[in-house]
């Protein structure tokens, strides 16, 4: 007599078959990274669970949508020039503070741009970022 095999699905993130064990396995570990991440930075465990509860709750009537994807990686990668302006030692004086920046040019915002969000033109991303106020430009020209 063989042994029974194990029940198998097939999903469409993968190219083969998983368990129903490993899929659980696979969206515990999923969840544990969304965890760690949101906790990171700032938010409670009550707020996530919150959040996820929402989720389950309107999965089905409000799919994922790639746009809104997207829309948060733009905002993260900006938030990651932000943050690398005001933090690495190139971009800051001896006393730590941002530097203002040329436009263009070495060491200036359009090689951050480029270096978070090479997709977009450099000028409309300074221009975004002064139009909501994270930014100011100086008389010179520079954010």
């Amino acid at each position: 007599m063989a042994p029974r095999s194990r029940s198998r699905s097939r999903t469409a993130l993968t190219s083969g078959s998983v368990t129903r064990e490993e899929l659980a396995r696979s969206m515990e570990q999923m969840q544990r990274l969304l965890w760690t991440f949101y906790r990171d930075i700032g938010a409670t465990p009550r707020q996530m669970k919150s959040a996820f509860l929402a989720a389950a709750r309107g999965g089905g009537r409000r799919p994922y949508r790639m746009s809104e994807a997207m829309a948060f990686e733009i905002l993260h990668r900006a938030a990651e020039l932000i943050d690398t302006w005001y933090r690495e030692a190139a971009y800051v004086d001896d006393v730590g503070v941002p530097r203002a920046l040329p436009l263009s040019g070495p060491m200036s915002f359009e090689t951050l741009s480029r270096r978070f969000l090479p997709e977009h033109a450099p000028a409309d991303v300074a221009r975004y970022f002064a139009d909501v106020g994270l930014v100011v430009r100086l008389a010179n020209g520079r954010p």
